[in-house]
Formats: structure tokens, sequence, C-alpha cells
């Protein structure tokens, strides 16, 4: 299975990955609301390309063999001191094996021995993913809409 994630480089890169992201927002951890185009615009000027000088913010289209459009997103960020990854594949797509491969491309991009995610409790196919992936339970928590998430770490082979 030929597949290949690439940086966003452009807004039309942000759009696609909007489109992908409003897709999979059920599942988002923190901010499960559908983006529109102007919040779209308004994050791409003002908080990506920033970002870019000093990498805390990799955003990814995932692609697979021969397709016109993007099948998933990921994304890298720094924050607290940690790298968190996150991501999403498109329902059609689901099912498949694009999530483990994302999430395997996602982690070898980390520059960091120590990767962190988030996953709503409910989403036990995630989870179960990320186990697989050896991604640990660290703890639980809420979040912005008071639901149960939980929080998992991964040590990279040095």
């Amino acid at each position: 299975m030929n597949t290949a994630p690439r940086p966003i480089q452009n807004i039309f890169d942000a759009m696609a990955i909007r489109a992908v992201r409003n897709e999979c927002n059920e599942f988002m951890t923190h901010d499960p609301s559908k983006i529109g185009i102007l919040r779209q615009l308004n994050w791409y000027f003002r908080n990506y390309r920033p970002s870019q000088e000093n990498k805390k913010l990799v955003c990814y289209l995932f692609w697979k063999e021969n397709s016109a459009t993007p099948i998933g997103y990921g994304v890298i960020r720094f924050n607290d001191k940690k790298y968190w990854l996150t991501g999403g594949i498109i329902q059609k797509e689901r099912g498949k094996g694009f999530g483990k491969i994302l999430f395997q491309k996602l982690i070898e991009r980390t520059p960091s021995n120590e990767v962190w995610l988030d996953v709503l409790e409910t989403n036990q196919i995630a989870y179960r993913l990320y186990k697989k992936l050896g991604f640990r339970k660290i703890r639980q928590s809420k979040n912005e809409q008071d639901k149960n998430i939980i929080i998992m770490s991964l040590r990279k082979n040095s």
C-alpha cells in the first residue's frame, strides 16, 4: 500500500485539511465543531504560517496512491514541552489500515524520543490502534465538553 503524507504548503492545502478534519470532527478531543472557511483562513495565516519558522506545528495531508484528493490528515504540534499527534482518515477509507500507516509516519517524523496524543474514551478503535503502535495510557482527563479523554505516550526506540 503506497501512501504519502505531505506537509501543507499553501492555502489550498489548508482548505483540503479543513475538509478532511470536518469529516472526522466527531472524534476530535478538544474542538469537535465544524470549521468554516473564514476560521480556516484565519488559522492558516495567523497560526500555521508563523509557526513554520520554529516548527512547532506541522500539518500533513495524507494521500493514497493515485488518489486525486487526500484521504486523511495528520498534525505534529509542540506544546507544553511535548510533541503531540492528532489526525484522521475520511469515512470511506477507515478500516483499511490507513490510520496505522498515518500514525506510523507521524511518529517517524516527530523530532523527539517521546510522542503524546489524546483520544476520546469512546473511540475504542483508535485507542486499540494506538496501543498496538506502542502507546501506553498515562491518565484519564476531561475535555472542554466534559467528555472523558485518555492521554497516551510512546517512547520511541533510540
